[in-house]
């Protein structure tokens, strides 16, 4: 067996992050029947995930999303979760 070692006065490497989509796996879901189109996510989402457009909501970037749970906390209607 081979075994490698680092010299004592380099730094240890360490591997870059992955993409935040492939730690988190979390996914965000608008109820389009709970929904009572008030705008307010859209309004609170620091990261665009939503358009608000004619008293409808979507969900237009949802690889953006951060998991902040700041839309979840203020629908009204909760519509919105996270898993």
């Amino acid at each position: 067996m081979l075994h490698l070692r680092r010299a004592a006065d380099q730094p240890r490497r360490l591997a870059p992050p992955l993409p935040r989509a492939y730690i988190r796996g979390m996914a965000i879901t608008l109820d389009i029947d709970l929904c009572e189109g008030t705008g307010v996510c859209e309004q609170v989402c620091p990261e665009d995930v939503f358009e608000h457009t004619d008293g409808k909501t979507r969900i237009v970037q949802p690889s953006a999303c951060t998991d902040c749970f700041i839309c979840v906390e203020n629908c009204v209607a909760s519509a919105l979760t996270i898993d």
